[in-house]
């Protein structure tokens, strides 16, 4: 798994009021009457640099030369602006094309694109298709979508498909599909995923659960093919003896259930009598009603 998101989500956020408080400024800096006068201009006059051009139709700026831009805007400074777009209720900067990237954003050390939105309910980023994919991120070694959020929910999914999942992760080169981990707030151990499988989760702290599976009505867990559970395996009471204890790999809870089933005769009228739990020795002993006349493997099963 990779951290390098953690951090960001948990920067100290600047208040709420200061943020509103600049982005009225800055919208306010746009449309101030009383700010830099607007240049003396109509309708089909040049473009004044360093003063507000107002008109009343669009001005358009078209570059007929193949593969070229149409137009390029520098600013120098840390915090410096390249080009902003301001609209009260519409767009703030609209990108349109064919065949190739609406809007497009690079970065070397930063954010190629970045969104900020305030108020509740509004949408820092946000994309739309038709039938295609509203919202995609790619990255060669890195992370190709990442969210943050310092108390709500970092990636949502949701759709309203009778056929399809609202999330879908997909290991092509038979790695894991989907990781989920819960674990104390510093704590950053590297947990590798397992190859072909395709949910994996991890809670390792005492009373963690990995998966929660919750069904009101219906089957809190249904699996549909072979099951294999770390709890479980074979011991073999030996000819002649009524008893085999085991010290299994896992910790033994005081509150551990324990089955225990004959996979052999035992003998006349032999069977399991009872399992003893032992959690400060981490074992459980599995008592038969009599000594096994040969020696008889029992499966068991150890469950909370």
């Amino acid at each position: 798994m990779e951290d390098s998101g953690v951090f960001e989500s948990r920067q100290r956020a600047g208040s709420r009021r200061s943020v509103l408080l600049g982005a009225a400024a800055s919208i306010a800096g746009w449309f101030a009457l009383g700010a830099t006068p607007p240049a003396s201009a109509a309708d089909g006059d040049p473009v004044r640099l360093g003063r507000r051009n107002e008109a009343t139709t669009t001005t358009r700026i078209v570059n007929v030369a193949d593969a070229d831009t149409a137009l390029r805007a520098r600013a120098s400074g840390p915090g410096a602006i390249g080009l902003q777009g301001v609209s009260v209720r519409g767009t703030g900067v609209h990108g349109l094309t064919r065949d190739g990237n609406g809007v497009s954003g690079e970065s070397v050390f930063g954010v190629g694109v970045s969104g900020r939105s305030i108020e509740p309910g509004s949408y820092a980023v946000s994309g739309d298709s038709e039938s295609g994919v509203g919202v995609q991120g790619g990255s060669h070694g890195g992370i190709g979508v990442q969210g943050n959020s310092q108390f709500g929910v970092a990636v949502r999914g949701g759709n309203v498909s009778e056929s399809e999942p609202a999330m879908h992760g997909w290991a092509q080169n038979g790695q894991t599909g989907v990781m989920g981990r819960s674990s104390a707030f510093d704590d950053f151990e590297p947990i590798s995923s397992p190859r072909h499988v395709g949910v994996f989760g991890v809670a390792d702290r005492s009373g963690g659960r990995g998966i929660l599976a919750r069904s009101r009505e219906g089957r809190a867990l249904q699996a549909n093919g072979r099951v294999k559970f770390s709890t479980s395996g074979i011991a073999e009471v030996a000819e002649g003896n009524s008893d085999v204890t085991v010290a299994p790999a896992f910790r033994v809870a005081r509150s551990a259930k324990v089955l225990a089933t004959p996979q052999g005769d035992p003998g006349s009228e032999t069977t399991v009598r009872f399992v003893a739990v032992d959690p400060v020795a981490n074992t459980f002993t599995v008592h038969m009603t009599a000594a096994v006349a040969a020696a008889t493997p029992v499966a068991w099963f150890v469950f909370d």
